[in-house]
C-alpha cells in the first residue's frame, strides 16, 4: 500500500473502533449502523481524492485494445477485430472473484504473444474454459487427409497444471 491507502485504512478503522465503542457505551445498536455508514462515505470520499481515476482505467482499456487488434493482426489469429473486442472486453470485467474464465483459443493465442519476458502465474483464474478447442479427427475415405468431426471445449485448470476435455479421456 502506498501512504494515502494507509492512511484510508488507519481512518477506516478508527472510526470503526470509535463507534464500536460509542455503540457499547450507550447500548444503542443504531450507533454503529450510523458509524458504518460514516465510514464507508469516508472510504468513497479518500477514493475520489486518492483513488484511480475512471477515465485512467477507460484510457488503459483502450490502450489494451490497440495493441491486442495489433497483435491478432501479427500472429493471423483466427478471431475479427469485434470478437477480438467483445471476447477482450468480457475478461477485462471479470469480478474479482472469478475463478474461472471462457475464451475462444484465438484469443489466448493473442493474449499469449502479448506476454513476453515473463512467466504468467495465474493467481486469481484457475479454469480456463477454450471454446471449441479440440477437434476429433476422422480419417477422410477418399483422401489422406483427416477432417473435422466435432469440436468440443478444452477446460484449462492451471493449479493443477492438466486439461480436461469432457467426454473425452486424454492421453497423459
Amino acid at each position: 500500500f502506498g501512504l494515502s491507502e494507509t492512511i484510508a485504512v488507519i481512518t477506516y478503522v478508527g472510526v470503526m473502533l470509535s463507534f464500536a465503542l460509542f455503540t457499547i457505551a450507550t447500548e444503542d445498536v443504531g450507533t454503529f449502523a450510523f458509524g458504518s455508514l460514516v465510514a464507508r462515505q469516508l472510504l468513497d470520499a479518500f477514493d475520489i481524492v486518492a483513488g484511480e481515476r475512471s477515465g485512467d482505467q477507460e484510457l488503459q482499456k483502450r490502450r489494451v485494445f490497440v495493441v491486442a487488434e495489433q497483435l491478432r493482426q501479427k500472429v493471423h489469429a483466427d478471431i475479427s477485430a469485434d470478437e477480438l473486442r467483445w471476447h477482450l472486453e468480457r475478461f477485462l470485467n471479470l469480478p474479482a472473484n472469478a475463478e474461472s474464465v471462457e475464451m475462444p483459443l484465438p484469443l489466448l493465442t493473442v493474449l499469449r504473444s502479448g506476454i513476453s519476458g515473463i512467466e504468467p502465474d495465474s493467481v486469481r483464474l484457475r479454469y480456463f474454459v477454450l471454446l471449441s478447442s479440440y477437434a476429433e479427427m476422422v480419417q477422410n475415405p477418399y483422401g489422406i487427409i483427416p477432417y473435422v468431426k466435432r469440436r468440443r471445449d478444452v477446460i484449462v485448470d492451471v493449479f493443477k497444471c492438466n486439461c480436461t476435455v469432457p467426454g473425452v479421456e486424454l492421453a497423459q
